[in-house]
């Protein structure tokens, strides 16, 4: 479905995801021409496009759901969820280049994602190894 290459960045809130979209975004990647603002949580920014966090949580409301969600029950996406998902991605791909979505609820709609971005290799996704190195360090030993 999509023209242009697109990387997906998503992983658990707080595991690092707002710094790798900074890097992302620094070595110019697009994602998205109205990101959420940063403040005292964040202060370099989230790099989470507001239509895109507006879609999601709009999904998980339609489900009685919210971004806690933890996979007990099949999120319900229906036409009129695919027919937004398909219009998100053809006003990104209006850019003409490679361009990247960044948001933690997304891993919530993976399976969404891989079924109508487009042929395997025309996105990628990426999980930031910090999740992983914090636990690790917060194990027990």
């Amino acid at each position: 479905m999509s023209n242009s290459p697109i990387l997906i960045l998503t992983g658990f809130h707080r595991s690092g995801t707002s710094v790798c979209g900074n890097l992302l975004s620094n070595a110019g990647l697009n994602l998205g021409n109205e990101l959420i603002q940063p403040h005292i949580a964040n202060r370099k920014g989230y790099f989470e496009d507001i239509p895109a966090v507006q879609m999601h949580e709009s999904w998980l409301n339609e489900n009685n759901t919210s971004w806690q969600h933890c996979g007990e029950d099949n999120l319900n996406l229906g036409e009129k969820h695919i027919a937004s998902l398909k219009g998100y991605v053809a006003k990104r791909d209006a850019i003409g280049t490679a361009w990247g979505i960044k948001d933690p609820r997304l891993s919530l709609f993976l399976p969404a994602y891989q079924e109508h971005l487009g042929e395997p290799g025309s996105f990628s996704f990426y999980y930031p190894p910090v999740a992983k190195l914090y636990r690790v360090s917060a194990s027990p030993t």
